[in-house]
This record gives C-alpha cells, structure tokens and sequence, in this order.
C-alpha cells in the first residue's frame, strides 16, 4: 500500500495490485491439488482471511470480485451470506492459466 502524509494524518492508497493479489492468493489457495471439479474442497471465509493474513470482510469482498468472475461461488449456491465458498471450473482454468504464466510479482 502506498502512503502520503497529510498534516498529522497518514493516508493509506489501496492500489490496484492491493486489491487484485489478495484475489490471485484466494486461487491459488482454493485450487492446491485440485486438478478438476470432483475434487474441489470448501473454504470456510475465516480460513481464506487467515490465509491471507487479514480480515474476513476484505477476504469477502475478494470472494465476491472473484464471483462476479465466475471464478468461485458460494455453497450452498446462490446463498452470499454463506460462509462457506469455493471455487468454480472457471477459476481452476484461471488458477492454471496464473500459474503457466510464471512469476507475477
């Protein structure tokens, strides 16, 4: 996160790469040792938060990016105020295309 001081005040600024790396990590988490639909497993929001090292609120909001992606989806379906996720068809062939792609930062 960049910063900038302001009076007294330091001003955190969420850049785009704050927010997309927390997204890429839910991925890559939820597809370890999947290698299709069969065998996808569930996530529980706290498990993905401590993951990323942060709060269930900002690990919601990646979970609901990646949905509107069609990368991930709520269990049971349909149900956002679910707790548990996990990802979908599209975000395994996501989680690959990242991972063929080598180091992005």
């Amino acid at each position: 996160m960049a910063s900038s001081k302001t009076g007294n005040k330091t001003e955190k600024k969420v850049t785009d790469m704050d927010r997309i790396i927390p997204q890429i990590k839910i991925l890559r988490k939820m597809s370890e040792g999947v290698d299709n639909v069969k065998n996808i497993k569930q996530y529980q929001i706290h498990e993905l938060a401590a993951y990323l090292g942060g709060d269930e609120g900002e690990t919601q909001r990646s979970l609901y990016i990646l949905e509107g992606h069609k990368f991930v989806t709520p269990h049971p379906a349909g149900d956002f105020t679910s707790k548990t996720w996990q990802i979908t068809e599209g975000g395994l062939l996501a989680a690959k295309s990242l991972a063929n792609q080598g180091r992005l930062f």
